[in-house]
């Protein structure tokens, strides 16, 4: 409980004649207290909290009317207090939940900009930033699934397919009967295409799983971190808690560390190398690099000076051989 909450239960119970609290009292003022670590959670992690905290400053106000009325003798009302600080609660887990999508988009906006034009979907990112500052989750995350589909959209237009795509809003029947020659030519030519860009397209696949790994990888870690401080810092977690969670996020973890380098060998095997042989490869290309031309001519040189000898010594063996012959003729 922080001093604040603790001055302000004072004050009531001095005002109130020193009574000890009912099991509600304590229940609310509990909740009160947790909706005030979830609060301060969103702080740190850089999050409007304008909204949350004029619903906290409600839910001290409730407690401390409520606790005064059972002072004085009245029947107190605290369910008020509990819906408004599970409210706090619902409100926090949704604002992470909104800002890991948003920097989950913000990659794959990154790693498409190199192959398209991301200007729409960044637009609708950008949209979506701000209706997340200010708290409107909600909207913030449907302007994310927009943005997504915008992305996926430019991805098919980027194709050679982009012809067919545009084709096919309009009249489907109109446009097959004037334009069937050039339907049949295009499928010929995007079947040869996808033949060949098969390969990229799993390599794409594979990246892109991979990214999602690593993103759950830092999640993870986070999450980690968060019950960490909670259990050693705060102190508001228990620890057969603390250990199971721990324990859960260290095994997910330790999957993905298992199936990146799997991930990473399929995308060496896609592009039809494998790891002895790209050593290889990277060697051959060092030795090249590092020779010396003079010692390559020398070598050429000497292989040439070889058969020169050679066909000169065969010459002289020839001739030497019709010289004795002609003298035995004469002979």
């Amino acid at each position: 409980m922080n001093a604040r909450m603790v001055l302000l239960l004072s004050v009531i119970l001095l005002s109130a004649g020193a009574y000890a609290l009912s099991e509600d009292a304590k229940k609310a003022s509990i909740a009160v207290e947790d909706a005030s670590a979830a609060v301060q959670e969103m702080i740190d992690e850089g999050i409007s909290t304008q909204r949350v905290e004029d619903i906290l400053s409600e839910a001290r106000i409730i407690l401390e009317v409520q606790t005064q009325q059972e002072g004085n003798g009245s029947s107190p009302d605290f369910s008020g207090i509990i819906k408004k600080t599970q409210e706090i609660i619902s409100i926090k887990d949704h604002a992470f939940k909104t800002d890991d999508e948003l920097k989950a988009l913000h990659l794959s906006i990154e790693e498409s900009r190199t192959r398209i034009d991301v200007s729409g979907a960044e637009r609708l990112f950008e949209e979506a930033s701000t209706e997340f500052r200010d708290e409107r989750y909600d909207r913030a995350d449907q302007l994310i699934e927009a943005s997504y589909s915008k992305l996926f959209e430019l991805e098919a237009r980027s194709t050679t397919a982009a012809a067919l795509y545009d084709a096919a809003t309009a009249t489907v029947g109109n446009f097959f009967s004037t334009f069937w020659k050039e339907i049949l030519v295009l499928i010929a030519i995007l079947s040869m295409l996808f033949l060949v860009s098969y390969k990229q397209i799993s390599i794409y696949r594979l990246r892109r799983k991979m990214m999602k790994l690593e993103l759950e990888k830092a999640s993870l870690e986070k999450l980690i971190q968060r019950t960490q401080r909670d259990y050693f810092e705060k102190g508001n977690l228990p620890e057969s808690t603390y250990t199971i969670r721990i324990k859960k996020f260290g095994d997910l973890i330790r999957d993905i560390n298992r199936q990146v380098p799997l991930l990473k060998e399929q995308i060496e095997h896609k592009k039809g190398k494998r790891p002895g042989k790209l050593i290889y490869e990277k060697r051959l290309r060092f030795d090249y690099a590092t020779s010396s031309p003079r010692r390559v001519k020398t070598r050429t040189s000497d292989r040439h000076s070889i058969l020169q000898d050679a066909k000169s010594a065969v010459s002289s063996l020839v001739s030497h051989s019709r010289r004795r012959n002609e003298r035995h003729g004469r002979e």
